[in-house]
């Protein structure tokens, strides 16, 4: 029984470490990707 609790908590904290690194990589894409299309609509070439 202790051993399945154990194994239930690694997997919630797998998931949430896989969770951190998409989101570290997804949000400033995200970020970035609203940046260039701002600029890029409001840019200036004559």
């Amino acid at each position: 029984m202790r051993q399945a609790a154990l194994d239930l908590l690694a997997a919630a904290g797998d998931r949430a470490i896989a969770l951190v690194i998409v989101a570290s990589i997804v949000i400033p894409l995200a970020i970035l990707t609203a940046l260039c299309w701002y600029f890029w609509k409001h840019r200036h070439d004559g």
